[in-house]
């Protein structure tokens, strides 16, 4: 399984999301990891790779989050994802 790498931020003493990458292996013979899929909650976009960067808030980025995230959670369930780690930057 690809990595996923999700940022989350504390402002005013409320955490929030700053974004979420799902990456992919693309490329052959010698595949390289790339951004599948990205919600850039930050910047108000989200995209797919080879397909559509829209406005996080557009009604197809909305359903298709929606899905993304009840597959991850399955997949974080079913220990599909063989490493998980924690990190924290010091400000």
């Amino acid at each position: 399984m690809a990595p996923v790498e999700i940022r989350i931020e504390q402002e005013n003493r409320q955490w929030h999301f700053s974004y979420i990458t799902d990456f992919s292996y693309v490329g052959h013979p010698y595949p390289e990891l790339a951004k599948e899929v990205d919600f850039d909650f930050d910047n108000n976009r989200a995209s797919v790779l080879y397909s559509w960067e829209e406005l996080i808030t557009d009604s197809r980025v909305i359903e298709f989050y929606q899905m993304w995230e009840r597959n991850f959670v399955a997949y974080v369930e079913m220990e599909v994802f063989d490493e998980i780690k924690v990190a924290a930057e010091n400000q």
